[in-house]
């Protein structure tokens, strides 16, 4: 059985997310992280042999947040 990471004793700024713990995050599908990394608006840092391992940094993550709810802000709504 896999052993459980402690998130707690890790720096900070070295937290690193997959794409399924990212979409659980946000609450969107695992494809949909991977579009909004491939199309650039999502960072994420490519590791491993043949950069298939992909992560996504905490910080990266929160700016990700921050950028989506600055543009919702700015958009008037519909009704």
């Amino acid at each position: 059985m896999p052993e459980k990471v402690d998130r707690s004793s890790r720096t900070p700024g070295l937290e690193l997310f997959t794409i399924m713990e990212t979409a659980l995050i946000l609450n969107v599908s695992p494809k949909l992280v991977s579009r909004w990394i491939q199309s650039g608006a999502l960072p994420a840092l490519k590791l491993g042999p043949g950069k298939r391992l992909v992560r996504i940094r905490r910080a990266e993550l929160e700016a990700f947040i921050e950028s989506c709810l600055m543009t919702e802000q700015r958009t008037p709504s519909a009704s």
